[in-house]
């Protein structure tokens, strides 16, 4: 899922919730919503969240493309 592997990368850094969405210029509940998979990043915020939580755009975006096509699919699992 891909909460957990944002939420990994956060953690990994030492991030709250909170500090990721204001580093990105989001508030804390839309940054919520969206490392939950309930809403989208953009394309800019993508970006920002990569270079905040120092991943690639692509490494990211793999994440984000993959969960994605899990939801389609029905699926529950997320496999990286």
């Amino acid at each position: 899922m891909l909460r957990n592997e944002l939420y990994y990368f956060r953690r990994k850094l030492g991030y709250t919730q909170k500090e990721i969405a204001e580093r990105i210029g989001l508030t804390t509940e839309s940054y919520l919503n969206k490392e939950t998979g309930q809403y989208e990043f953009s394309l800019t915020e993508a970006k920002r969240v990569a270079e905040v939580l120092e991943i690639s755009l692509d490494r990211l975006w793999e994440l984000l493309i993959t969960y994605n096509e899990d939801r389609v699919k029905g699926s529950r699992r997320y496999v990286i």
